[in-house]
């Protein structure tokens, strides 16, 4: 089983997204001693649906990292939660623009990553550049992060480790 890693490409008037440019460096030097499959997704409701389609249709992963620009940040920001809220401040690649509407119809409120906190509280807690953070934000990052807990909540699946990464410029 393998573990996947997304990121996505430039949106709004960002000329480069670092998630893109890390996704590629992993596709460069892989991972040692794990099978990692990478994925670009576009930014827009198509591409925040792809890993929770994959996840319905059965495909079993050993993991899942989405990775995400947090352009205003200078730190690392693990995502402890997924909101079922989508409220755009700017619309995203495809001309969509919400600003308040539920995720998934009728999901639970609030999603809690599905990776392993105390373990990863353990690997961060001396680095200052690596925080835990409960919002994710209301674009495109936050829906697919909540897309894919839900996909896993519906498949009674709480073993496959889920955890967005927002990476600083």
């Amino acid at each position: 089983v393998r573990m996947l890693i997304t990121a996505f490409p430039p949106f709004s008037n960002h000329a480069t997204n670092v998630s893109q440019e890390v996704l590629h460096e992993i596709e460069r030097l892989g991972v040692y001693g794990i099978d990692v499959e990478t994925s670009l997704l576009s930014v827009d409701q198509r591409g925040s649906a792809e890993v929770a389609h994959r996840i319905l249709d059965g495909e079993e992963f050993r993991g899942i990292v989405h990775l995400g620009l947090a352009a205003k940040s200078e730190k690392i920001y693990l995502e402890k939660i997924a909101r079922n809220r989508i409220s755009m401040i700017e619309p995203d690649n495809s001309g969509r623009f919400s600003v308040s509407e539920e995720v998934v119809i009728g999901g639970l409120q609030n999603l809690e990553t599905t990776a392993p906190v105390h373990v990863l509280d353990e690997e961060i807690e001396h680095d200052e550049l690596v925080e835990w953070s409960t919002d994710s934000g209301g674009f495109v990052c936050n829906e697919t992060f909540c897309r894919t807990l839900n996909a896993l909540h519906e498949n009674d699946d709480s073993t496959t480790p889920a955890l967005f990464v927002h990476l600083p410029p």
